[in-house]
């Protein structure tokens, strides 16, 4: 699909859960694309760079193989461990969870969105990290995630977010 963007000079990518991971597989291969379109920044939401406990524990259970097919068999710790980390773009993570050591979801232990943990979520090089109290199926739509991927991909920084500025 990139191939065909003619007359793009540059992309930004913004993904959801196993996106992010799909999107550095893409990045680390030589495509012909990346001669023409050079990549700006990313936003990835709720992903589990580290791989998912819940994947793990799940992997052999019928309807989780049934659900997510060969995909959820890719989200294991050791799999993901496999996939390279994005180079020279910045990228900023944004997790779900409570802000507490329970999360969501009472079968997966620390902070969680329900069905990614907090810690699975960081990535070396990060530029930056937010988290947002929701749940992994409805992060991407909260506002705080609306405004914090706007600010990222305007500065390559939350910190620039709305949400961080007094009202005038």
């Amino acid at each position: 699909m990139l191939n065909n963007l003619k007359t793009v000079e540059t992309v930004s990518f913004v993904t959801h859960s196993m996106g992010g991971l799909v999107v550095r597989e893409l990045l680390a291969g030589d495509h012909a694309w990346k001669h023409r379109i050079s990549v700006s920044r990313m936003v990835m939401i709720a992903p589990p760079n580290q791989g998912a406990a819940l994947a793990k524990t799940m992997r052999n259970a019928g309807p989780y193989r049934v659900l997510f097919g060969p995909a959820g068999q890719n989200l294991t710790p050791a799999h993901v461990a496999r996939i390279p980390v994005i180079k020279n773009v910045p990228v900023g993570v944004i997790a779900g969870g409570r802000g507490d050591n329970a999360g969501f979801n009472p079968l997966l232990p620390g902070d969680d969105d329900g069905t990614v943990r907090v810690v699975e979520t960081p990535l070396a090089g990060a530029a930056d990290f937010a988290m947002v109290d929701a749940l992994h199926g409805f992060i991407s739509n909260h506002p705080s995630t609306i405004n914090l991927t706007i600010a990222f991909l305007r500065n390559a920084s939350f910190s620039e977010s709305i949400l961080n500025h007094e009202p005038r």
